[in-house]
């Protein structure tokens, strides 16, 4: 399972070296690119100015997102051991799934309308 799982999270750092590839090209593409041909050094000092500052801000939220806790499934929406056995029972566990449902805050469905549940996690 060690394997599998640095095998995880090495697949899980190619999405975030493509974006920080595109980003460093793009900041590469306008600072020496395009603003190395502006002919006003005052044009050239809005422009720069103006990207940094984007720049530093989508920055600043990408690694946010990158390095922020994902958080954990509260215990309420998990199923308790009667809700699981009478799930299992029931003729139609959409129906079932739905009454159970009710004492949740959120209520989300699928494109089929019925409620959101993870079989492997046993949780809303």
């Amino acid at each position: 399972m060690n394997v599998l799982h640095q095998i995880q999270r090495v697949a899980q750092t190619i999405p975030v070296i493509i974006i920080m590839s595109i980003v460093l090209w793009s900041y590469y593409a306008f600072v020496v690119s395009l603003c190395a041909v502006l002919p006003s050094p005052e044009l050239k000092t809005v422009y720069m100015l103006v990207y940094h500052v984007v720049f530093i801000v989508f920055c600043a939220s990408y690694l946010r997102a990158i390095f922020s806790d994902s958080g954990a499934v509260p215990p309420q929406f998990y199923l308790t051991a009667s809700e699981k056995e009478g799930l299992d029972r029931s003729p139609d566990p959409r129906v079932y799934l739905e009454s159970v449902g009710q004492r949740l805050p959120v209520h989300e469905v699928t494109l089929t309308n019925s409620v959101r549940y993870c079989e492997v996690c046993l949780c809303y």
